[in-house]
This record gives structure tokens, sequence and C-alpha cells, in this order.
């Protein structure tokens, strides 16, 4: 396990997008990181002698609402293949239409 300091920049960066650490406010350099043998980080763990509470994500209430169930029936799933198969021919038709540009001389 390496800490955050020893990682070089491509790996640093694999830290930002694997474990988001800009983005949900979490101390990167508060963890130990796994690297393979290839130089890719697959894992890390807290490094017990960096954590404080401030280097943890930050905390903020979270509403969770219920949402009720839903049963879609084989209209509604027939419908929105249709709605679908419809929606992708006009792209293809647009994609794939030639289209003609005349060109003159100045």
């Amino acid at each position: 396990m390496k800490p955050y300091s020893a990682l070089t920049a491509e790996q640093r960066a694999q830290v930002a997008y694997l474990f988001a650490d800009e983005a949900f406010g979490t101390d990167a350099s508060a963890y130990l990181y796994e690297v393979d043998k290839g130089g890719a980080v697959t894992r890390r763990k807290p490094d017990t002698e960096k954590q404080s509470p401030l280097s943890t994500a930050r905390t903020t209430s979270i509403n969770v609402k219920a949402v009720r169930d839903e049963h879609v029936t084989a209209a509604q799933v027939e419908t929105a293949t249709m709605h679908m198969d419809a929606l992708a021919a006009f792209i293809a038709e647009k994609i794939y239409q030639p289209t003609f540009e005349e060109v003159t001389n100045s």
C-alpha cells in the first residue's frame, strides 16, 4: 500500500476518477492505495494515522422518499417500443439522408 504522496500523476488521476475525492470532499491523502503490477490503482484503505473528522466525507442530511411500485402493462411496453423504433428510424433517416449543397465561385 502506498500513500497518496507516493503516487504518480497518472495514478492520482485514477484516484480522482475511481474514488471521486474532489466531488465528495474526501481527503485523498488520508488513504493508502494498492497499485497492481501494471501501475493501476486497484483499491484503497484508510490510513489510520491520518484519519480525522475533517478528512472524511462532508456530512449532510439526506432525505429519502419512497417511490410507489409501478407495474408496467404490456400495452405500455408496446407503445414505448413503438416510439423508440420511430425515433430511431427518424434519426437514421436524418443521418443517412443525402444532402446537396450548391457551391459557387465568388
